[in-house]
């Protein structure tokens, strides 16, 4: 992508605040930088401005109307004009999109560093490839073509040189009959996106889009998003063809058919093992997967699951328990330690009190799912991931095989989420093993 520069006029405005200020802007984005630069007169110079959350919207001197989320205040300076003096201010933007969300022929979405396989075989100059895989994909009751397509050629991710990205698959969104908003194409792509993380074993984004009408551009958008370079634990055999577009259509049908806090449970599940697997410097590895258990039972698991007393019993015995701390803790405690057995504070302390243990929690989201497991196994995870969080862990040959058995079991209860029971990736074998989740359950 080459250099992008723009200028234009537009109210910067600091949510937490109010501040707001108009000026002039240029706007320059290449390919992964987005920096704003604009001049405002003194009137400002004497106000303390906060470095986020800022946002701005205006217009490009072409009178397209312009868009920025998620902005952070990155530079300050001051000037002498002829005419005043005037405040130099450079932000740094995590969303950008240029142009009116009007309805479009197609919108298309460049995703850097994505090594994968497709479907369908084109010509290409005097050769024949598969460069090609189209999925009909519903939302919101109406249909919509995508289309997912080789921009390089690449075969793995080591070939992508230079130190920023490399645009490697266009994905394109059509709806089978009429036009589509940007919002509507981005809210299915940002879902394919999600479908694609698990597939790849780390977060997949894409980072430039276009909107199209009869051709011609009418509408942009950037986003600074993290994207993995060399996942090391992928999940789905993603350079197949037919087996990932498989794996996405049916995922993709049954994230359709999550409630928004269900999603974000399973993000934040997926995003922690990614997580505890992108950096396998032991003790860390169990640390996060750890909490991420913990998270993600706590949400999924009945309150008897996670507690010995239910929240309502709890609740009526916080009194009591308040009190035997009055009278039999407290007169032991000076002021400082006090504060801890106050408010909030002693509410936590009650509820971990009557808590159960990391490794029941892990056996009874297992069993919740079915998902076969080895106590022995849970047991050893446990006692290294305590040894992590307490200071004193020493790595051992076979840390890695405690720490992939557990992270597996938590991809099966991903795979089982998504109803998917097709060929995958086993990490709990060495070495890994490709085989399918039904056949993988049935055996339990």
């Amino acid at each position: 992508m080459e250099e992008f520069r723009v200028n234009g006029k537009g109210i910067f405005k600091n949510a937490m605040t109010g501040i707001s200020i108009e000026s002039d802007f240029e706007l320059i984005l290449y390919p992964l930088l987005k920096v704003f630069r604009i001049n405002a007169r003194c009137g400002i110079s004497q106000i303390e401005l906060p470095l986020y959350p800022w946002s701005m919207e205006g217009f490009l001197d072409t009178e397209e109307p312009i868009f920025a989320h998620k902005m952070a205040l990155t530079t300050q300076g001051e000037y002498f004009h002829k005419d005043g003096f005037y405040k130099s201010l450079g932000f740094e933007a995590v969303e950008v999109s240029i142009g009116k969300d009007c309805l479009v022929d197609v919108c298309r979405f460049w995703f850097p560093n994505l090594i994968i396989g497709f479907d369908e075989f084109t010509q290409v100059d005097k050769s024949v490839k598969r460069i090609l895989t189209n999925l009909e994909l519903v939302y919101d009751n109406q249909s919509y073509i995508v289309q997912f397509k080789s921009l390089k050629g690449l075969l793995n991710v080591d070939m992508v040189k230079g130190p920023t990205s490399t645009f490697t698959v266009e994905v394109s969104v059509r709806k089978k009959e009429g036009r589509c908003s940007p919002k509507t194409a981005r809210k299915i792509v940002e879902m394919l996106s999600f479908v694609l993380s698990i597939a790849y074993g780390g977060s997949v984004n894409w980072l430039y889009a276009e909107g199209e009408i009869q051709q011609t551009r009418v509408w942009l958008a950037w986003q600074d998003v993290p994207f993995s370079n060399k996942p090391t634990r992928q999940l789905i055999d993603v350079r197949m063809p037919y087996e990932l577009s498989s794996f996405v259509k049916i995922a993709y049908e049954s994230l359709l058919g999550f409630r928004q806090n269900e999603q974000s449970a399973l993000r934040r599940l997926i995003n922690g093992i990614h997580l505890s697997a992108e950096r396998l410097v032991f003790p860390i590895p169990f640390a996060v997967l750890g909490a991420v258990i913990e998270d993600y039972s706590n949400y999924i698991l009945s309150d008897v699951s996670t507690h010995y007393i239910d929240k309502k019993t709890r609740i009526e015995l916080l009194p009591s328990f308040k009190e035997f701390i009055d009278t039999s803790i407290m007169p032991f405690l000076d002021n400082d330690d006090r504060n801890d057995f106050e408010g909030d504070d002693l509410n936590q302390k009650f509820s971990q009190l009557v808590q159960r243990n990391l490794r029941t929690r892990i056996c009874a989201l297992f069993e919740h799912f079915e998902i076969p497991y080895k106590n022995d196994e849970v047991r050893v995870f446990v006692r290294k991931r305590n040894d992590a969080v307490h200071g004193t862990y020493r790595y051992k040959a076979r840390d890695y095989m405690i720490w992939t058995r557990i992270a597996s079991n938590l991809d099966l209860i991903v795979l089982k989420q998504l109803r998917y029971e097709g060929p995958f990736y086993d990490h709990s074998t060495s070495p890994v093993e490709k085989r399918s989740v039904k056949s993988v359950l049935r055996t339990s």
